[in-house]
This record gives structure tokens, C-alpha cells and sequence, in this order.
């Protein structure tokens, strides 16, 4: 019964850590339009890849994406991490949706420096 805890723990701290780096990317992606860079887009759609691996594989961690809480807090350690590396400040509250963490298109463009921006919102 414990190594059931323990895998389930585990489950659950990949599904975090893949949403804490994508919220991390996507502050310095939104507040830093002038350093965007292919690498940050591949982070981010990796660690999304990730999230949909780690749901078809346990669908059960469906509810901490879907509990707002487990959001906000990755949030909290997103933006302190991303101040420690800009040494920008971000907004205190969570400015995504899960929606748009999952889904918000994210893309480079030549013709566009700044596509892929977009109204914030509050949700978190």
C-alpha cells in the first residue's frame, strides 16, 4: 500500500514540476518578448507533452490541474523563480487560466516578434 502512496506522490510531483516550469516559461515568455526564443517555445511544448503523457497514464492527476489550488501555488514558485532570474517582478497573482497553461499557442514568428500575446487575465 505505501509504494501505491509513493507512486502516486510521484506522479503528482512530475505533473507539478511540468506545470511550475511551463508558468515559469510563459512569465518570462509574456514579460520578456525581446528575448523569446525557440528554446523557451520547445520548453514549453515539452513539459505540455509531459502533462498529456503523465494524464494518459494516470488520469486521476486530472484533478489537481482542475483544483485551482495546485495552480496557484506552482504559480507562487514560477514567479519567485523567475525573479530570481530576471530580476523582474511579475504579477502576484496567477495572471492564466489552465486553459491557456495547456493550450495557449506559443510561436515565434519572424514577421511577428510579438505573437502569441495576449490580454491577462486573473483566474488563479
Amino acid at each position: 500500500m505505501e509504494e501505491v502512496r509513493d507512486l502516486s506522490k510521484r506522479e503528482r510531483d512530475r505533473l507539478l514540476s511540468s506545470l511550475r516550469l511551463i508558468l515559469h516559461h510563459l512569465l518570462k515568455w509574456d514579460y520578456q518578448p525581446q528575448k523569446r526564443s525557440r528554446s523557451w517555445q520547445n520548453t514549453i511544448d515539452r513539459e505540455r507533452n509531459n502533462i498529456e503523457l503523465y494524464l494518459e497514464d494516470s488520469p486521476s492527476l486530472q484533478r489537481y490541474l482542475n483544483d485551482g489550488v495546485s495552480l496557484a501555488k506552482m504559480y507562487r514558485l514560477a514567479r519567485a523563480d523567475a525573479i530570481r532570474e530576471t530580476d523582474l517582478d511579475f504579477p502576484k497573482d496567477c495572471p492564466y487560466d489552465i486553459e491557456d497553461v495547456l493550450g495557449r499557442v506559443i510561436s515565434l514568428s519572424v514577421n511577428d516578434p510579438l505573437e502569441g500575446d495576449r490580454q491577462m487575465k486573473t483566474n488563479c
